[in-house]
């Protein structure tokens, strides 16, 4: 079942396009400053069922946050559609979502829900890898 608790999705059949959970930035403005910012950009076939549950969830995070449903100017949804010419045309027309934390280098699990250790996740995370991930908005 997708849907893991009443905040969190699990989205299936992702296709990394961008690996920021191995090279981590630091965060050079704000509150976060100083902070590393783990990242990584997957995408999705646009028919993917768990693409309608996570909107749903970032609707409903809209709603309870402190701008009640409205984006405050430059925000964005979590989630896009990939455009003409991104990622070398190979998907035109899915579903882009970037995956962002300041709060802890994020978990990862192999394909058995092995935890992987950090020193080998350059092995399990890379551009073009299959992944499922667990997220919410």
């Amino acid at each position: 079942m997708p849907q893991f608790d009443d905040k969190h999705v699990k989205l299936c059949g992702g296709i990394i396009v961008w690996d920021g959970v191995t090279q981590p930035e630091t965060v050079q403005q704000g509150q976060q400053a100083g902070k590393l910012k783990y990242t990584l950009k997957a995408v999705f076939e646009p028919h993917n069922p768990d693409l309608a549950i996570f909107e749903q969830l970032a609707q409903r995070a809209l709603l309870e946050s402190k701008w009640r449903g409205q984006l405050p100017p430059g925000g964005r949804m979590p989630i896009g559609t990939v455009q003409p010419g991104e990622f070398n045309d190979q998907f035109p027309g899915w579903r882009v979502i970037s995956f962002k934390t300041t709060l802890k280098q994020p978990d990862v699990y192999d394909e058995n829900g092995a935890p992987v250790d950090a020193m080998r996740f350059a092995q399990a995370i890379y551009t073009g890898q299959k992944v499922d991930v667990l997220a919410h908005c």
